[in-house]
């Protein structure tokens, strides 16, 4: 039995990839359930190494993201960026999706890179809830989280107020 497919059907199968992709970044949880039901494959990953699980944390999505864990995504597979879903969710801010990814196997390794990145990024109750994680409470990130909060605050619109106001 010959197994090769045709170009025709190497570019449906590539759109219908490209669909599922799409479905992930958006958070269309039930279209992308149906996909997964037609054995499409759980860890499926964008030219950029980036998986279903990644695209739908990192947008925010926290009810497909939860479908993706439930369905055995991989909370630790890595983007070609050496990045994970959590890494993402500690840069972006989204507590919940946090403690999901945390709840569905996250590794150590993870967590720790997150809380270095909820930290520079100034997500202190991530940071707070990743140092809890690691059996320990790290002052030294909470701080920073903190400090890098207040930062990124004078960084925005008030700068230039904030600017004249330390110079008179």
């Amino acid at each position: 039995m010959d197994e090769t497919i045709s170009e025709a059907e190497q570019q449906r199968y590539d759109e219908l990839l490209a669909i599922a992709l799409d479905f992930a970044r958006h958070g269309e949880t039930d279209e992308l359930a149906k996909m997964l039901a037609a054995k499409l494959p759980i860890d499926l990953c964008d030219h950029r190494g980036n998986s279903l699980l990644m695209l739908a944390a990192y947008n925010g999505h926290e009810q497909t993201a939860a479908m993706l864990l439930a369905a055995g995504a991989d909370p630790n597979l890595a983007n070609a960026h050496s990045q994970t879903p959590l890494e993402g969710v500690a840069f972006k801010g989204y507590e919940a999706i946090a403690r999901l990814l945390v709840d569905h196997g996250t590794s150590e390794k993870s967590i720790e890179k997150s809380l270095a990145f909820a930290s520079i990024f100034g997500r202190g109750a991530i940071a707070e809830y990743l140092a809890a994680q690691r059996g320990k409470r790290s002052r030294f990130w909470i701080a920073l989280s903190k400090i890098t909060g207040v930062f990124r605050w004078r960084s925005g619109r008030k700068k230039r107020k904030v600017m004249k106001t330390e110079l008179d």
